[in-house]
């Protein structure tokens, strides 16, 4: 590949990261959508929506992430 082809490229996907990162993601909804059908694109999307969220906040602090666990689980019952 000519390497001023190849800078020009890389200059362009690095002003329109986002843009290619969107159209990549629909995409991959899209096709989701064709093979699974809409709802159970929906419940796969809300699925990774809540996963995300959820240990996202979870997970970004040790101690909640405990206290959560000494609530599921109290100590003198399960331990």
């Amino acid at each position: 590949m000519n390497r001023g082809l190849s800078d020009y490229l890389l200059k362009r996907l690095k002003r329109h990261k986002f843009g290619i990162l969107g159209a990549v993601i629909f995409f991959l909804v899209a096709l989701l959508w064709m093979i699974l059908g809409f709802w159970r694109t929906v419940f796969i999307a809300v699925m990774t929506g809540l996963g995300y969220l959820l240990f996202e906040i979870l997970l970004s602090d040790r101690s909640r992430f405990i206290r959560l666990l000494e609530k599921i689980f109290p100590e003198g019952k399960f331990r």
